[in-house]
């Protein structure tokens, strides 16, 4: 019965650990804040990832060659 006591003692230890570790992201007057932790580790942000920075729609192109599967040898 030592063991799940130790797992459950290291598990909540681990746990205290990593809340205040943790990076954060809250609310600010012009948008979100991405804060870093000890180590400069941040949330990232992908708010901008997408075809030209995304919220612009991806063109749509003619067809200029057309391939088609190989003929099989009889």
């Amino acid at each position: 019965m030592k063991f799940p006591l130790f797992a459950a003692a290291s598990f909540l230890l681990l746990a205290a650990s990593l809340a205040h570790a943790a990076p954060s992201l809250s609310m600010g007057t012009n948008g979100l804040v991405y804060t870093v932790d000890a180590m400069n580790n941040r949330i990232p942000d992908y708010s901008y990832a997408g075809y030209k920075g995304g919220g612009v729609v991806i063109p749509t192109l003619p067809n200029k060659v057309v391939l088609s599967p190989p003929r099989r040898r009889s």
